[in-house]
């Protein structure tokens, strides 16, 4: 960061920060002072304009005066609002990382008000919503989510039709009704869709070895990436376990709805889930940490594994 450079009004300012206050723009110094301000009508007329891309004359006459002279400090912005700003006057949008917000508590922006903290804070949300990350796991629990709505349909619908003969009201509703249901199902094939792009860029390795689907569930019962990196193979093959009966405990959990779980007996899935689990283990850290494609060795693996399992006769579990 640039440090003891001449602020817009002639003092020493390390680097600023400007920052959309609701009805106000700020320029923020790192110990907490207003440098300068413009107020914005509260109808909302300016902010449209400005996240449209066409900043308003008198805020562009305003941000000129104030970032605009040769000698001025790095600028940075966190919100859409103040980047749009910089980006009319052809200066270049610079966002503080991680490392720098947290450096914040003790360093630069250390004693900002509690509005710019917010503002800050605010900011700080929008982008981790906006991750591919977030992104993932919202599609995922909504895929979820379409699919109990139809499959709770699909059984409603079969009992209603049992009282269903031409002419009846129940007859006519079922019939419009079906405009609803396939309404639905074009949206469950969109969601999907969307999952599917995100979820193989997200976590390509994993989603070849588990299926999209398993790749999503298990990012999302993890809670974030970095928590998913951090399992060994044991947590990860439990993950989504529930156990019903006081006896032994389940031996797997989201793994058992894995693409190729189908293919071996029922009695040998928990052998199957292990390797799976190991697998998953090392494809989610080559997703998250090397971003190496370990694709073709990890399906050799699992294709070895379930060959070996559904030649074995059924009994135990070695």
């Amino acid at each position: 960061m640039a440090t003891n450079s001449p602020g817009p009004d002639g003092a020493r300012h390390g680097p600023l920060l400007l920052v959309h206050l609701g009805t106000r723009l700020a320029l923020c110094t790192p110990d907490g002072g207003e440098v300068a301000g413009i107020r914005l009508p509260s109808n909302g007329e300016d902010i449209g304009r400005i996240m449209e891309g066409t900043v308003p004359e008198h805020v562009e006459r305003w941000a000129r005066q104030t970032l605009g002279k040769p000698q001025a400090p790095t600028v940075f912005a966190r919100d859409p609002l103040s980047a749009s700003v910089l980006k009319s006057l052809g200066l270049p949008v610079r966002s503080p990382r991680t490392a720098d917000l947290r450096r914040a508590r003790t360093r630069s922006f250390a004693a900002l008000p509690p509005r710019e903290m917010i503002a800050l804070g605010s900011a700080e949300l929008g982008a981790r919503l906006s991750s591919r990350e977030e992104q993932v796991m919202s599609l995922s629990r909504e895929c979820d989510r379409l699919e109990r709505v139809l499959r709770k349909d699909e059984e409603l619908t079969t009992n209603l039709s049992l009282v269903s003969f031409p002419g009846t009201a129940v007859e006519r509703y079922l019939r419009d009704a079906g405009a609803a249901v396939s309404a639905l199902q074009a949206r469950r094939l969109t969601a999907e869709r969307s999952l599917t792009e995100e979820t193989q860029a997200l976590l390509p390795n994993t989603s070849t070895l588990l299926g999209v689907r398993t790749a999503a569930r298990l990012l999302e019962a993890a809670g974030s990436l970095r928590a998913l990196s951090m399992m060994g193979p044991g947590r990860i093959q439990l993950i989504g376990a529930r156990r019903r009966t006081p006896g032994r405990g389940p031996r797997y959990g989201l793994l058992f709805l894995s693409e190729g779980m189908e293919s071996v007996p029922f009695d040998r899935r928990g052998a199957l889930a292990r390797t799976l689990a190991s697998l998953a283990s090392v494809a989610v850290r080559a997703d998250t940490q090397t971003h190496s494609d370990i694709t073709p060795l990890l399906r050799t693996h699992k294709e070895t594994r379930i060959r070996e399992l559904s030649q074995r006769r059924a009994g135990g579990d070695r």
